[in-house]
């Protein structure tokens, strides 16, 4: 109760301030927790992938070549 008085007194500017600083304080938590998610998408060759850096190209991973058409 003592919060909600608080927060009613409050003028609009701090209001806005306060709506800010707390979706400021979200988003930099949500970044935090997912960091390692976020430089492993970064990374395109990163181990997350299953592919090792030193994998060699398999014959899928070639692109098709033109079958020769008989006419």
């Amino acid at each position: 109760m003592l919060a909600v008085t608080t927060l009613l007194n409050l003028s609009w500017p701090a209001r806005i301030g306060l709506l800010a600083l707390v979706v400021v304080i979200g988003l930099g938590y949500m970044l935090w927790r997912h960091r390692g998610e976020i430089a492993a998408a970064a990374d395109p060759g990163s181990q997350e992938s299953g592919i090792p850096h030193d994998a060699p190209n398999t014959p899928q991973d070639q692109p098709p070549t033109p079958e020769a058409n008989p006419q």
